[in-house]
């Protein structure tokens, strides 16, 4: 892991800042589609779980940020992945929508679901991976013996 750690005060502000923009990316605008949307037809999703994911994802976030540099720092980006990967797969359905409103309309789009579903997956794999290679015996010095 790297031994550099931001002040403070510039992950408190960056918390701030990314925190209000996660709210009204995983929180308001959903909301606003969801309660246009639902009075017309069947969502797999409800106002309820988008609030109370939306709130997970900001909050892992948010610890993510203000962990910066230090152990659990990861942790809580890889938690926020996986909660999104969750989201965007129960908000859509697994890729399956009827609206019902006078006319019925079916949508089937797993593919747009997976391509929307994997930059949280490369996000992970990533992650998992800069922690490993951060912390392999490559950043030691080599000793004298071994150098003949």
């Amino acid at each position: 892991m790297s031994s550099y750690q931001p002040p403070l005060r510039s992950r408190v502000k960056r918390a701030i800042y990314i925190g209000a923009a996660e709210i009204v990316g995983w929180i308001i605008i959903p909301n606003l589609f969801l309660s246009r949307v639902l009075s017309s037809g069947y969502l797999p999703i409800t106002s309820f779980e988008v609030y109370g994911l939306g709130a997970v994802i900001v909050g892992l976030q948010v610890l993510a940020i203000l962990t910066d540099g230090s152990g659990p720092s990861p942790v809580f980006a890889a938690g926020t992945y996986v909660v999104e990967l969750y989201y965007i797969y129960e908000g859509s359905g697994g890729g399956y929508v009827k609206v019902v409103s006078g006319v019925t309309v079916e949508l089937y789009f797993p593919v747009l679901v997976f391509l929307l579903m994997l930059y949280p997956l490369v996000s992970i794999v990533r992650l998992g991976l800069t922690y490993l290679l951060s912390q392999s015996d490559g950043s030691r010095p080599i000793p004298d013996e071994v150098r003949g």
